[in-house]
């Protein structure tokens, strides 16, 4: 059954589009000669009007490269957007590893030394790498010993995942799947790189920016360099990615002292660029406790010398800003460690001491039968509410652990702690409030949690009891 609206089969278009419209002859069967370099110019013309994903079918084995190559000196090509944004997300990895607290490694591929084992699988994949290998016309580098430089390239691992691997032609070339997410980097989830801009703050964006500027000029100014045009295109996209950053705004690059990926040579130049990540510089700290009492009196395990770094993984909700922009201490952000204080005591436990909720609070809240039981305690003066067990009276000890003890004076909790009854659908409960002095944050942190009223938490009814710390005061 033939449908009214179908097309008549001189009108279907057999023949791709270009832009601008290839004219066809005056009349429908006559042909038109051609010279053989009309073929290029069609080929360059062609519209894609369908393909938005990655093209996997190309025939070598090469392939990935070569889409990114293209990608690179063709700004026609159908994939080309998306391309860049993997890009993007992968060099970002090579600029700022260090600033994250990570570690990146490189290892040598050399694909001769591997084509003569007779296995079946390093092998027969090195020979066919190397039957194929691009011509290396498009190359940024010269190879130092005259050879095409696609026959040796240098893997790269960050956190011993595989992150991609070096590319003659625009220096770096993504993994195509990531087998997990990398600590702190937000844009390596779902498999494949995405791009970092939403998950850096704004000093981290500022130094990959300039990382990124410090490698277009170096491979620009290089003494090996070997192809112009690929070095102006990749120099363009660089500066794409440096523009999504922050605008375009550049300050002196500032590369790492001491952190370098290991195995990378000096030369080519396009290689060894990659070998040093951007350092950053020293932020303000949002998450610095200011502290008072204790550093006019300090006691012995008080940290005097070090700054005492808060993590808490509800700071964007409570301070209203992203875990991207939350500096801890000099270049870590909330987001770049993760939301683990641990990965902070990596990367700086020796420059300060981190503190967590779980480092303030007890498990379980602990109570003295009768009201008001603590003689002489501020306690009553910041309850609210009459804590009760079983219908009798109770009185609540305050379940902070002794780490705040080296922190904060009994009068300075006295200010800064509440107590609140609370009643649930089943049972009562007392929610304890501490608002902690931040650096640079006028009304301070409150952190809160909520303890079950519990009568096997009651303590023996004929226990003796003394005034002790929080409640004497310390002040001598």
């Amino acid at each position: 059954m033939t449908s009214s609206k179908s097309q008549d089969i001189v009108q279907i278009p057999w023949f791709p589009k270009t832009d601008p419209p290839l004219a066809g002859g005056a009349q429908a069967g006559e042909w038109q000669g051609r010279d053989q370099q009309s073929l290029g110019t069609i080929a360059k013309s062609l519209v894609y009007e369908v393909s938005t994903t990655r093209v996997n079918s190309l025939p070598s084995p090469w392939s990935r490269a070569l889409q990114f190559e293209q990608a690179v000196l063709n700004s026609r090509y159908p994939t080309r957007d998306s391309l860049l944004v993997e890009l993007f997300g992968g060099m970002a990895c090579l600029g700022l590893w260090e600033m994250f607290g990570l570690r990146m490694d490189a290892q040598r591929v050399a694909l001769l030394e591997h084509a003569d084992l007779q296995d079946d699988v390093v092998g027969s994949f090195s020979r066919s790498l190397a039957s194929s290998l691009p011509d290396g016309s498009t190359a940024l580098s010269r190879h130092p010993d005259g050879r095409n430089p696609w026959e040796v390239v240098y893997v790269f691992t960050l956190q011993g995942s595989v992150v991609g691997f070096s590319s003659p032609s625009t220096l770096f070339c993504p993994a195509v799947h990531l087998p997990h997410p990398l600590q702190g980097m937000g844009w390596t989830g779902n498999g494949r790189f995405s791009s970092p801009v939403e998950f850096l703050g704004a000093p981290q964006r500022q130094a990959l920016a300039d990382w990124f500027s410090h490698v277009k000029n170096g491979m620009l100014n290089a003494q090996d360099l070997q192809s112009q045009t690929t070095a102006g295109q990749m120099a363009e996209v660089l500066d794409l990615f440096i523009s999504r950053l922050n605008g375009g705004r550049l300050n002196t690059p500032t590369l790492s002292d001491s952190g370098r990926v290991a195995n990378l040579p000096a030369n080519p130049v396009a290689l060894a660029l990659l070998s040093r990540p951007a350092k950053g510089g020293v932020s303000a700290g949002q998450a610095t406790l200011d502290l008072g009492d204790r550093l006019k009196a300090p006691l012995a395990d008080t940290p005097t010398s070090q700054p005492v770094v808060l993590v808490d993984p509800e700071m964007p909700n409570k301070l209203g800003i992203s875990a991207a922009d939350i500096c801890l201490h000099k270049s870590a952000t909330l987001e770049s460690i993760g939301f683990d204080p641990q990965q902070l005591e990596r990367q700086y436990g020796q420059e300060i001491s981190v503190l967590t909720p779980d480092q303030i609070f007890l498990d379980e809240l602990y109570l003295v039968a009768g009201e008001q039981a603590l003689m002489h305690s501020w306690l009553p003066s910041r309850l609210d509410g009459i804590p009760q067990v079983n219908g009798k009276a109770v009185t609540p000890l305050l379940p902070l652990r002794p780490e705040i003890r080296r922190l904060f004076s009994s009068s300075e909790l006295q200010d800064r702690c509440e107590l609140r009854v609370m009643q649930s659908s089943v049972r009562s409960e007392l929610e304890i409030r501490i608002t902690l002095p931040l650096q640079g944050q006028r009304d301070g942190y409150t952190i809160s949690r909520t303890y079950p009223l519990k009568e096997q938490n009651l303590v023996a009814e004929d226990l003796p009891v003394i005034t002790i710390w929080p409640y004497v005061s310390d002040e001598r």
